[in-house]
Order: C-alpha cells, then sequence, then structure tokens
C-alpha cells in the first residue's frame, strides 16, 4: 500500500511540475468555489501549484484568485506570462501577512465557497469536490480541510488537537497510521487547504491581523468557527500534497510561533479551559493514548454560545502599506530582543552545564580515586590470602 502511494503521488507531482506550458483556467460566470491562493515574494512552487489546480479533474465550478505579498518583479513577470483565465490578482506591494493576505483576496471571490490554499501545495483529482461534499452534508459542518501529504507519501496533517495550555499536536505520521485517518471532526485544520462558506468566513471577521504575519491565524479561525456554532472537520478523501517550502529561518519561525501562541492564549483563555491538559511525551505510548482519546471527546465538544468567544475583538485591519511596513520594522524590533533573551538564556544555560560537567568531572575523579584505592586493597588482600593458602598447603606437605 505504502509503494502504491508513493508512486501515485510521484506520478501526480511528476504530472503536475511547471514545465514552461500556459496554465490556463477556463471563465467561470457563476463559480461556485473560489480558491484564494497566496504567495509570498518569488514564491518559487506557486507555478507547481497552479499547474496542478489547472490539470487536477474537478467537477465543481471555480474560480482563481492570487494575493501576492511583496511580489518580486521576475514572480509577476512569470504570472503574467505563464497564467491566464486567473479571476484577479491582489498584489500588495508590502508583507502584509498571511490572513490579512487572504482576507484581501477574499474580498474579490464572486462564489459562495471560499477554498484557500496555499502555493506550496499540489492538488489531487477530486480534492475539490470531496471537501464540498462534505461541508455541504450537515449544516453543523463549518469549515473543512485536506489532509496534507508529504512529497514521499507520509501523513503530514490530517487536522489538529489543542490543549488547555494552548499547545497543539497535529495528527501526522507519528501519531497516527494510514488506516487511523477519517472525516471527522478535530479541533483545527491548516489553513494550507480550508474551504468554508464565504457567509460565515465574513460572519467571523475572516483572520486575525493580529497575527501578522503568521502563525496560529488558522488555529483562531477555527475557535471563532465553533464560536459561532459550527464544527471543524477534516475530510479523509481530500488529499493534496504540502511541499512546505522553507520561506524563513528556524528562530524566526520559533519567534513568530511563540508569539502568536501567546496572543491565542490570551484571547481564547475561556475556551481553553474546557480542553484537556497537555500530557508529557516521554512516554510515546502513553501519548498517543492520551492523543486517540481526546480526539474521540472531540464531537463532544461545546459549540456556540457554551465554547465562548474570544477575550478580545479581531485587531483593527490596517489598509496602508506604510502601517503594514511599520509593523514589520517594529517586528523585527521584537525579534531582536527575542535573540537576545534567548542568547541570553542559552549563554546562562551553557554556564550551569558548564558547571555541572565540571562537578561531575570531580566527581568522577572522585570515584576513580576510589576504585583505585579499592582496587589497592584487593589486590593487598588477595596477596595475603594467596600467602596464607600457600603457607597451609605447604604444612600438610
Amino acid at each position: 500500500m505504502d509503494k502504491l502511494r508513493s508512486e501515485l503521488l510521484k506520478e501526480i507531482m511528476s504530472r503536475t511540475q511547471f514545465d514552461g506550458t500556459i496554465i490556463s483556467f477556463d471563465h467561470v460566470s457563476d463559480p461556485v468555489v473560489s480558491v484564494v491562493v497566496i504567495g509570498w515574494k518569488d514564491a518559487p512552487q506557486l507555478l507547481h501549484c497552479l499547474a496542478s489546480l489547472s490539470t487536477a479533474k474537478i467537477e465543481v465550478p471555480f474560480e482563481v484568485i492570487l494575493t501576492l505579498n511583496e511580489p518580486t518583479p521576475q514572480l509577476l513577470e512569470s504570472v503574467s506570462r505563464f497564467v491566464s483565465g486567473l479571476e484577479s490578482v491582489v498584489q500588495n506591494l508590502v508583507n502584509i501577512g498571511f490572513g490579512e493576505a487572504n482576507n484581501r483576496g477574499v474580498a474579490e471571490a464572486r462564489a459562495p465557497f471560499l477554498q484557500l490554499l496555499n502555493d506550496d501545495v499540489i492538488v489531487t483529482d477530486g480534492w475539490l469536490d470531496e471537501a464540498l461534499k462534505v461541508l455541504r452534508s450537515d449544516p453543523q459542518i463549518g469549515a473543512v480541510g485536506s489532509v496534507l501529504m508529504n512529497p514521499d507519501g507520509s501523513l503530514q496533517d490530517a487536522g489538529g488537537l489543542v490543549f488547555s495550555d494552548a499547545n497543539v499536536v497535529v495528527l501526522n505520521h507519528s501519531v497516527m497510521s494510514e488506516a487511523q485517518i477519517a472525516t471527522r471532526p478535530v479541533h483545527y485544520c491548516s489553513a494550507a487547504s480550508f474551504l468554508i462558506e464565504r457567509a460565515l468566513f465574513e460572519r467571523v471577521g475572516g483572520f486575525d491581523s493580529g497575527y501578522f504575519p503568521a502563525y496560529f491565524e488558522d488555529v483562531d479561525l477555527c475557535f471563532k468557527i465553533r464560536s459561532s456554532g459550527e464544527e471543524i472537520w477534516i475530510v479523509s478523501e481530500s488529499r493534496v500534497v504540502h511541499e512546505q517550502g522553507v520561506a524563513t529561518s528556524y528562530p524566526f519561525q520559533k519567534f513568530l510561533h511563540e508569539r502568536g501562541s501567546k496572543r491565542f492564549s490570551q484571547r481564547w483563555a475561556a475556551s481553553l479551559q474546557q480542553l484537556t491538559p497537555s500530557g508529557s511525551q516521554a512516554f510515546l505510548d502513553e501519548f498517543l493514548v492520551e492523543v486517540q482519546s481526546t480526539l474521540a471527546e472531540v464531537p463532544e465538544l461545546a459549540k456556540g454560545a457554551d465554547w465562548g468567544g474570544p477575550a478580545t475583538i479581531n485587531s483593527e485591519i490596517v489598509r496602508g502599506d506604510d502601517e503594514y511596513q511599520k509593523l514589520g520594522d517594529g517586528l523585527q524590533q521584537e525579534f531582536e530582543i527575542f535573540l537576545k533573551d534567548t542568547y541570553q538564556s542559552l549563554s546562562e544555560e551553557v554556564v550551569f552545564l558548564r558547571q555541572d560537567t565540571e562537578r561531575l568531572q570531580r566527581e568522577l575523579e572522585e570515584r576513580r580515586l576510589e576504585i583505585a584505592a579499592y582496587k589497592h586493597r584487593f589486590a593487598v588482600r588477595l596477596g595475603d590470602v594467596v600467602h596464607e593458602i600457600t603457607k597451609k598447603r605447604s604444612r600438610h606437605r
């Protein structure tokens, strides 16, 4: 099965690699779904994503809206030269963040349903149809997410769980087998491939731009949907390949993740109290049991007024590029402080470890001396015993 799935994904990846031919989308007068694709700077995987979107078998009528943050001249030239039939291309001269870029793309949408899509995603046949089928199947389902697969065929993301301390667990190949993937409710789904009715997206205020530039805005959106009275589901038959291009350094990602987590924890403190505390991951078997137990409890989780709303409203949307530039500059200053604090913390830890190492070395040397003394005493005692045995033997002769 794994070999078959891997070969299928290889075929999909090779079929959708951009080869320089025109990527074309037909104009649809009454689209059912508006696919909003977001890219940043040179967006190296964008054309591959659009190529897969144009060649995949999709029955539902859809339009494509492209929203670009800080697009390079090379990217704009490539889109203009190789892509036709886009309903709209939104160009943001500065980085306005993941959430607000999606919000601006949604503002251009004509369809009643919104499919949010990262530019590093390769879609598969029937992916959108299956997601829409589940979303339409039950009025209590407010939004659905696709199962994200790694290019090697392993499971990357089948939804996520949130614990009372705002720690999140992604349901990936480390905690779930292929056989355990199912269409079911989860706490949140990744916005890398996310389908929602436009009226609901607008009713809950879309993405909160306070998570600028990225991280936790999709978790926050899912909590707002639950606060509105609807559930979030993962759709097992809606599969995409997520290539996960690395756009920023790990320290900056860690900084943004911690920053977003703090904001999220403050906004949803009351709702988080209804969730299970996160346990230790020191013992894998126990952790996996806890994950499955928490997943089984999701259908019984409160919704609407019983779930509660965020403690603070969405951040006011900043419209001007100058203001977003100021936000970016302020973020850079925060990051520098974060790096200094991290460096200071690591320096203190290094000092502690050095002192601890020196202590252990002293104790080791003391043990070595004790062992050497013991060996000496043992050798002396053994010599005495041998001498006594020799004397006794000589007497008996």
